[in-house]
């Protein structure tokens, strides 16, 4: 799920992994393609960060609707990157 792109940062592929880090109040830098079918949300690197992904997968809790709609943010950026990227994504699955 998790992978560091580099030392600053964290990439994670799991939505739901993102919204919760995203509603923890985890600061986003951005989305990466990471193949031609997948997209990646990048989250700056802070000792809070690994804490908060341990109690994400140890059933740490939010409020759903909160949940929600951090779930729906995530997704609405992903989305929007993958519209404004399509021409790379030709280039890429062509090479």
């Amino acid at each position: 799920m998790k992978r560091s792109h580099c030392d600053s940062e964290v990439t994670i592929e799991d939505l739901y992994s993102c919204s919760f880090l995203a509603l923890k109040g985890h600061q986003v830098l951005g989305v990466i393609r990471t193949s031609p079918n997948r997209a990646a949300v990048r989250f700056l690197k802070t000792p809070a960060i690994e804490k908060d992904i341990f109690g994400y997968f140890n059933g740490d809790t939010v409020p759903a609707i909160r949940l929600f709609e951090s779930l729906r943010n995530i997704k609405q950026a992903v989305f929007q990157f993958t519209q404004n990227h399509r021409m790379e994504d030709r280039l890429y699955t062509n090479a």
